[in-house]
Order: C-alpha cells, then sequence, then structure tokens
C-alpha cells in the first residue's frame, strides 16, 4: 500500500505499509481465504495516517482475461459499442455478467495509420467484488480496480515523464515476485505485451534447499548473498529465466511478422534485483543492456530516508504496484 500527494508540483512519498499475505490465501486470482487477508488490510489502514479512504486495487493478472484488439478510428461512443461486441465474441464468460474495460495501447511497425489497438480486459462481475467488497469491508472506498500490468505501466510511465525521457523503442520490464514473474514489452513508453512466467524467487530458494539443504529463511539470505549465481547453485533457474524471455521476445517477433523484436533495454525490478549478478547475468545472455528499477527514484521519500528509496532495500522492490496505483488519475 502507498499513498503520494504532490507539492509545488513534487510527488512526495506520504504513507506506505507492505504486508506479507499468508499462503494459500489466493489461487489463480481467486481469494482462497478472504477473512485472512481483511484483517490484515483492517489493521493496515488503523496502523498508518492515511489521508482519507479512497483507494485504487489491483488484482491478480490470472484474475483479468486481455486479450488485443485491432479497430478502425471510431468516435468513443462507437467505439466503446464496437469493443463492447468484440469482448462479446472473444470472452469466456457472459459479458453481462463481467466488467470490461480497455486502453490504447501501441501501433506495430507497418499497421496502417487509419487503425488502432487496444487492449480489451474484463474479469467476471463476482472476481471483481471479492476485491471491492474485501476494501470496502475494510473501511476503503474502492475507485478502481486494474492488473499489476498496467499499474506497472503507470509507475514506468510516470518516471519517464518525470525525467522527460521518451525511449521511441522497445524496452522490456521484468517483474520478478515470489512465486512468477511478470514481463512487459512496451514501445515508447506504451504497452505492448505481456506475459506471466511461473518462475520467482521462490524457486531460487528451493535450488538452494536441494543443493545445500537449507531452510527458507536461511536459504533466502543465500540467494541474496554476494557471490557467482555457478556457485550458488542458482545457475539453472537464471537460465531458465533467460529461456523464457528469449522464448517470449521470439514470439511476440512473430506477431511483428518481418520485424525482428530487439529490445533497446531490458529494466529488472522485484526480488530478482536484489539477486547479485543476475541483472549482468540476463544482460550477456540476452545482449540486452539491462538495468535496475526503482520506483522511488523519481519521488521525495521523506521520513529521514534518502532521495534513492526506502532505507531496507529489500522491502524497496515491493511497490512497483502501489506506485502505479498511486500515480493513477495524475497521468493523462
Amino acid at each position: 500500500m502507498m499513498q503520494l500527494k504532490q507539492k509545488q508540483g513534487r510527488i512526495m512519498l506520504h504513507e506506505k505499509k507492505h504486508f506479507a499475505t499468508f499462503g494459500g490465501t489466493s489461487k489463480n486470482g481467486h481469494l482462497c481465504q478472504p477473512g485472512l487477508i481483511l484483517e490484515q488490510l483492517k489493521q493496515a489502514v488503523q496502523d498508518k495516517g492515511w489521508h482519507g479512504r479512497h483507494v485504487c486495487l489491483a488484482m491478480e493478472n490470472r484474475a483479468c482475461y486481455m486479450r488485443t484488439i485491432t479497430m478502425p478510428q471510431l468516435k468513443k461512443r462507437e467505439l466503446k459499442q464496437a469493443l463492447f461486441w468484440e469482448a462479446k465474441k472473444h470472452l469466456p464468460f457472459n459479458i453481462d455478467e463481467a466488467v470490461v474495460s480497455y486502453i490504447n495501447i501501441a501501433l506495430r511497425p507497418g499497421q496502417v495509420p487509419a487503425t488502432s489497438n487496444y487492449l480489451l480486459a474484463a474479469t467476471p462481475k463476482e472476481t471483481a467484488n471479492m476485491y471491492t467488497s474485501l476494501a470496502a469491508e475494510a473501511g476503503l472506498i474502492p475507485i478502481s480496480l486494474e492488473t499489476p500490468s498496467t499499474a506497472w505501466l503507470r509507475s514506468i510511465t510516470g518516471i519517464a515523464v518525470n525525467n522527460n525521457h521518451s525511449t521511441q523503442k522497445h524496452r522490456l520490464f521484468v517483474d520478478c515476485g515470489y512465486s512468477t514473474t511478470l514481463l512487459l514489452l512496451t514501445l515508447d513508453n506504451r504497452y505492448c505485451f505481456h506475459r506471466i512466467i511461473h518462475l520467482g524467487i521462490k524457486h531460487f530458494i528451493q535450488a538452494v534447499q536441494v543443493r545445500y539443504g537449507r531452510e527458507t529463511q536461511e536459504a533466502l539470505r543465500y540467494v541474496y548473498s554476494k557471490g557467482d549465481l555457478a556457485e550458488k547453485g542458482l545457475l539453472t533457474e537464471a537460465g531458465k529465466l533467460a529461456y523464457s524471455i528469449n522464448e517470449s521476445l521470439g514470439y511476440w517477433s512473430e506477431l511483428y511478422r518481418d520485424n525482428p523484436l530487439k529490445p533497446a533495454g531490458l529494466t529488472l525490478s522485484g526480488g530478482g534485483m536484489l539477486i547479485p549478478e543476475l541483472a549482468l547475468y540476463l544482460q550477456q545472455k540476452l545482449g540486452v543492456k539491462t538495468s535496475l528499477y526503482n520506483p522511488f527514484a523519481s519521488i521525495n521519500c521523506g521520513h529521514g530516508e534518502d532521495d534513492s528509496g526506502l532505507n531496507n532495500k529489500h522491502e524497496n522492490t515491493l511497490f512497483s504496484t502501489a506506485h502505479g496505483l498511486s500515480l493513477r488519475g495524475w497521468l493523462k
């Protein structure tokens, strides 16, 4: 959870809170134990001096069905109706029982200028209500619900806008979480594609446990300790990550037909950015310049923390989605 404030044109951190949910509380986007999450959320809301109660929420990517649609240039009212019919054709569930939305995304090379690409997103109303009712029971007022990939896109766009930087080229963002990794491909800071890889920090931990027989917390510390990936027994998992990234780029290249996809850079975030040598390994393996992403780089953290982010660098990596949600409504 994060709340930002704007003062004299500068974005500042107002409050932040991170808490880990219990294992098994979510499966394929479905909240299995909402009561446990509710208690933690209530405590988080009470613990901090949040300003107001309006909140933007993110659900798991797997809870939302997303599809790229190409449409001719249409007026807003006509476009909404046309996308509704497209959703009716493509959704694997009844459109009348779903929440549907869309965003305009980047044109592909060689695409006819008279057309536009849209990312169509939908989730069953029952799923959406699980998230919004949970927030409401905690004393919050939900005003939006989206996926981490779109929130993440806003987070990196916010950094780009604040730095007056536009890539004009493809860039790949790799957010390595605990159990999965999000790949997000952008063009000039606009969405192109995303993919969820079922490989995360827990797989690096398991590799250490298998090799050295260590307990989970001890294995986690070892994963983040200094040293060569091969020496720590992490080379196989790192190789799997590089292979999945390369496989995704190959697939997306096919969608571009005769235009090979070569990102101008790769940005690593999440727990993966804290594994020594992993960014360098990906850079060498994929041949793409790799950098690390810090969502706090463009905001004033205050509270005695330096401008580079939080005092706890491990915690720092966990706020990309929350940062993007906090920026909702500020970026046009």
